[in-house]
This record gives structure tokens, C-alpha cells and sequence, in this order.
């Protein structure tokens, strides 16, 4: 029975050895970006900094964004191509001082939207009433 229970306990162990390797090589689409100005996203404001953005093992649907002084992780809904420019980029809705990020462009031309929040919604009626924010861009380089 001793020698059973070792040799399922050495399956196991190797078991979650190989899905940790699996799950690293997945962050293979990884993008790095420098962001010149504080952010808002969902909910959280991050700092200036250099950000990787990821997407999560297994929920294609989920990024991981994080920098050397903070990071989130929020939910987004897939979008199509863009036909016009597949470079990786994150684009920013901009209303006054305040930088929203609203879209993701994963290397191979993925896309992932973020909604507008609340944060948002209410820095645009600050504004003016239906104004239309600046969209700013930040190019990620190809990896």
C-alpha cells in the first residue's frame, strides 16, 4: 500500500508541475505598454508606469494588468479585427484630466473592450453634457 500511495503522490506532484509550465507558456500574447498619465480602470486609478497586460489561463475573456505600483484585474468583451490597424495598442477615453482605458489590442489583432463605468459616465457629464472624449492611444511594441 506504501508503495501505491508514493507512486500516486509522485503522479500527482508531476500532474501540477505540468499545468504550472502550461500555464506560464499561455502568457505567450503578453503585451508590455508605458502609460505617461494615471489611468482609471473599472474602478481603480493606477499610476504612470509600465504595465504587462495578460490574459488570464483559461478565461480568454479576463486581463491581468500590472505594473511595478499596482495593478487590476477586470473583465472584457471580445471584439473583432480591426482591419485598419493591428497593432498592439491600449486606447484610452480621455475628459479633461482623467484617462479612462476602454479597449486592448492583444498582439494577433485581439481585441477586448472594457464599458464605460461609472467613474467615466460621470467625469463626461462634468464636461459637457453628451461630450465626446478624446481617444488617446498608447502604442504596445511587438513582441
Amino acid at each position: 500500500m506504501k508503495l501505491s500511495l508514493r507512486g500516486l503522490t509522485a503522479i500527482a506532484a508531476a500532474a501540477v508541475m505540468a499545468s504550472a509550465a502550461a500555464a506560464s507558456a499561455q502568457t505567450t500574447d503578453d503585451s508590455l505598454a508605458n502609460v505617461p498619465f494615471a489611468f482609471t480602470v473599472g474602478t481603480k486609478t493606477l499610476p504612470r508606469d509600465a504595465y504587462r497586460i495578460s490574459r488570464l489561463p483559461g478565461h480568454m475573456d479576463v486581463v491581468e494588468i500590472r505594473g511595478l505600483r499596482g495593478g487590476v484585474i477586470v473583465a472584457s468583451q471580445p471584439e473583432g479585427p480591426d482591419r485598419t490597424d493591428p497593432s498592439p495598442r491600449l486606447v484610452f477615453h480621455r475628459y479633461g484630466d482623467s484617462y479612462f482605458l476602454r479597449e486592448i489590442r492583444m498582439p494577433g489583432n485581439l481585441g477586448l473592450a472594457l464599458p464605460a463605468t461609472r467613474l467615466e459616465r460621470d467625469a463626461a457629464e462634468r464636461i459637457a453634457s453628451n461630450a465626446a472624449p478624446e481617444v488617446v492611444v498608447v502604442s504596445t511594441p511587438q513582441q
